[in-house]
């Protein structure tokens, strides 16, 4: 349970740094960036909560409560670190706070693939944690040169 909640929280700011850079890039609107992430951070949380559910009541030997307990765990863990983003563009710019952001999300990303890879067994650490950071990198450079194509077509329109 642990270590798939992890993975899903690594995914997770991997997709609010996407959305983040790709709407900063298109709109250069920040209430446009903010209204991403907390939209990103509940369709998130409650997608991977559900399907928790789903996951665990597949399987009888769970009890009923004890299934809602995790997809609770699922849902605010996940919702959490997605809407902690908000916070740099309450206090910077919208390129000062989404730069402060990447930077802070791909620190958290490297810790969390860190324990990823301590978890398995003949999985070298430091390899996993540049393997999660390079493609979180080639994930949001494409969103942001998809943000700027999408603002381009529209200024045509």
């Amino acid at each position: 349970m642990v270590s798939a909640t992890i993975q899903g929280l690594a995914s997770g700011i991997i997709v609010a740094l996407a959305i983040m850079v790709g709407l900063s890039s298109g709109t250069e609107a920040i209430l446009v960036v903010l209204s991403g992430i907390v939209v990103v951070a509940f369709v998130e949380g409650f997608s991977d909560a559900f399907s928790e559910y789903l996951s665990r009541r597949t399987d009888s030997t769970h009890k009923t409560r004890q299934v809602w307990k995790e997809a609770s765990i699922v849902f605010a863990t996940k919702t959490a670190i997605i809407m902690q983003f908000i916070i740099p563009f309450m206090f910077l710019t919208l390129i000062e706070a989404t730069q402060f952001a990447v930077f802070w999300g791909l620190f958290v990303l490297s810790i969390l693939s860190g324990y990823i890879a301590k978890q398995q067994v003949n999985r070298r650490v430091v390899r996993t944690m540049v393997i999660y950071v390079v493609a979180a990198i080639i994930i949001i450079t494409i969103t942001y040169f998809i943000g700027d194509l999408v603002a381009y077509i529209f200024s045509l329109l």
